[in-house]
């Protein structure tokens, strides 16, 4: 008897995780995360380890928590926020469910234009998680397990790292 597994996604850290290990120096945004096929390739990963077939397990629900860009701030990210819901749980009905939290902002500054009919850049940091040090090394199952997905994960579009390479 398979073991059923349900996986739940911290979207934009495995996103970034994965970006950073796979398109070090490019945009994040140029590899995304298909969360069915992370938890599938997590699955494989883990059945891998593990000598008795009856002890294997397959998924059978992924959670994905994302947050959410407010519509009126950012109206590109809102639009493609919702489409990807939309595209990742398509064909995974009951399985797949993606949970979009709107952004909460820190700074009073959000809704201040810059004078130039662009926001001030502050909001999209916070907004991002995005930090200007360095971050510390991840130390985490996400790390270890992004480290072994092969390029199909996300998306087709990485190559991996000569670091990366067996």
């Amino acid at each position: 008897m398979t073991l059923r597994m349900a996986v739940v996604v911290d979207y934009q850290n495995v996103h970034l995780t994965g970006a950073s290990l796979f398109l070090p120096g490019r945009p994040p945004e140029e590899g995304l995360i298909d969360p069915f096929r992370f938890a599938c390739q997590l699955a494989q990963a883990r059945n891998a380890k593990i000598d008795d077939p009856a002890r294997h397990a397959s998924v059978e629900r992924v959670e994905v928590f994302r947050g959410l860009p407010i519509q009126e701030d950012d109206p590109d990210a809102y639009r493609r926020n919702q489409t990807q819901k939309v595209e990742w749980e398509r064909g995974h009905h009951g399985v797949v469910s993606v949970t979009l939290r709107p952004l909460k902002y820190a700074s009073p500054r959000r809704r201040r234009s810059s004078g130039r009919g662009q926001r001030d850049p502050a909001p999209l940091e916070v907004r991002l998680g995005l930090s200007r040090r360095p971050a510390p090394p991840v130390e985490t199952a996400t790390h270890t397990v992004i480290q072994t997905l092969p390029r199909r994960v996300m998306g087709g579009r990485l190559a991996r790292n000569e670091r990366d390479q067996p």
